[in-house]
């Protein structure tokens, strides 16, 4: 009998801390899906804050006069001027803001670091769409910046960059041709180099002149002194006087060149 109490006990007891096991789990089980479902319920309610959030800022943005975004850009607040200068870029190019917008057209996402939402809303205009994208803190819920971004069709992308790629051809045709002018014009300006060369080229060269004959001038009066000379050796040697010798002329003997 003792023995059968021991193995009562004892199964009595195993079921008793299996039971209590179980209800822990059951437990921790509970509060795991009340914890979620808190979380998903916040969630929900931040997501549709956010939602009618944004949507009061686009309608505020869209309605916005041309005095009043030129204000608004020099405002000291980060998120008005960005919207201030984000729908002035874009107002033009999409036109009016049509009332009847879609019920599901904002996306809210959450960083990872859980400070930041990004919440984009699809808004309908005119001419195009385009998605309105904020930045708003996750703590107290303040936008931080907008930027607008125009959903254009292919034909309208594919003209603006041809028509970009015609102008920034044309410009470097015309920066060409401009500094080919430039370059042509080197030639006008004065240099002293070429000058002095044109100088020197300008200055004819004489040829070397023709080396004058010396001329002897015959000095009649030793003439005369020698034909008297000649006439008396002449005479003494023939034995004569000189009277009757006649000289007609007088040469100068050539004299050899060593």
């Amino acid at each position: 009998m003792k023995q059968s109490l021991k193995r009562l006990t004892r199964v009595g007891l195993t079921a008793l801390l299996a039971l209590c096991l179980m209800l822990v789990s059951a437990g921790a089980i509970y509060a795991e899906a009340e914890e979620a479902a808190e979380q998903t319920e916040k969630e929900q309610s931040n997501e549709a804050y956010l939602d009618k959030l944004v949507r009061g800022l686009t309608q505020q943005v869209v309605s916005l006069e041309d005095n009043q975004l030129e204000e608004l850009k020099e405002s000291t607040d980060a998120f008005s001027a960005s919207a201030a200068n984000a729908w002035a870029s874009n107002k033009e190019e999409l036109g009016a803001y049509k009332e009847d917008q879609p019920e599901d057209s904002v996306k809210v996402e959450l960083s990872e670091d859980k400070k930041t939402y990004t919440v984009t809303q699809r808004t309908v205009f005119e001419k195009y769409d385009a998605d309105f994208i904020y930045t708003i803190n996750a703590v107290d819920g303040k936008p931080g910046n907008l930027t607008i971004n125009v959903d254009l069709p292919m034909s309208v992308n594919m003209q603006r960059a041809g028509l970009n790629t015609v102008m920034g051809l044309g410009t470097v045709f015309v920066m060409l041709i401009f500094l080919c002018f430039v370059i042509s014009l080197f030639k006008l300006i004065p240099n002293g180099e070429n000058k002095k060369k044109a100088a020197e080229t300008a200055v004819p060269v004489r040829a070397p002149e023709p080396a004058v004959p010396e001329v002897y001038e015959e000095d009649e009066t030793d003439d005369q002194e020698l034909v008297a000379v000649i006439a008396a050796a002449i005479a003494a040697a023939e034995g004569t006087t000189p009277d009757g010798f006649v000289v007609r002329s007088i040469r100068r003997a050539g004299r050899s060149r060593r």
